[in-house]
């Protein structure tokens, strides 16, 4: 049996994700510590409070990078992969996958095979994706409305 060989394909960089999560809108780039797992992430913000989150997540064997925009009001604008490694799996870049996310906010379930569909050949990808846009828009929450819960 031959070893498969995964190598980095690099789709967006984190400034290009954030021109299409938001177009036209002037964001500055800095970190944040996430009040979920204490982990940095890189971030993007403007004066309004939309945001969009640069995170990582294994999908089989390898790192997936991806962001995760959110408006004002709390509400998932998008995702879009940046950078996908594994030799399998990469269905998670398409559109319509990632559009079940758009108008997602903290009080939504985002859970695989509830209001996120999974994608035969792509679980694992599929589910840490899914879990990691959820830590991030509780994250989100969070951190934008603290006493709010």
């Amino acid at each position: 049996m031959a070893a498969l060989t995964a190598h980095a394909e690099i789709y967006l960089t984190g400034d290009q994700a954030v021109a299409i999560l938001f177009p036209g809108v002037e964001m500055k780039s800095g970190t944040v510590e996430s009040p979920v797992d204490a982990r940095k992430l890189k971030c993007w913000v403007d004066t309004l409070g939309n945001t969009v989150y640069v995170d990582q997540v294994i999908g089989k064997h390898e790192l997936i990078s991806f962001a995760v925009g959110i408006d004002k009001a709390g509400v998932i604008k998008g995702i879009e992969i940046l950078e996908y490694r594994e030799a399998y799996g990469g269905q998670i870049k398409n559109r319509q996958w990632r559009s079940q996310f758009v108008g997602k906010t903290s009080a939504s379930p985002i859970k695989i095979d509830r209001d996120i569909s999974n994608i035969s050949g792509a679980t694992l990808s599929s589910t840490h994706v899914t879990e990691a846009v959820r830590r991030i828009v509780t994250m989100h929450e969070q951190l934008v409305r603290p006493h709010a819960r």
